[in-house]
């Protein structure tokens, strides 16, 4: 049985050139498997609403500052 608990929420968007949504889509659902809720890409950006452990949601943090950049003001 799949652990669905959750520690918190992390709410974003992150404005940026799309140039390929569908790529932007697989990679967002590749760095997600461990959390639960939604992102959705468009063509400035990313918005996601997210929930799972604090360690998945730092690490899921972590691998976008790494794909896209900073992220401004957020806190865990």
């Amino acid at each position: 049985m799949m652990n669905t608990s959750v520690d918190g929420i992390l709410l974003y968007y992150k404005y940026f050139e799309v140039d390929d949504r569908e790529a932007e889509a697989a990679w967002m659902v590749s760095n997600t498997e461990k959390l639960v809720g939604r992102v959705r890409v468009a063509r400035d950006g990313v918005n996601a609403t997210l929930g799972g452990s604090l360690p998945a949601l730092r690490e899921h943090l972590s691998k976008l500052q790494l794909h896209r950049g900073s992220l401004d003001n957020y806190h865990l």
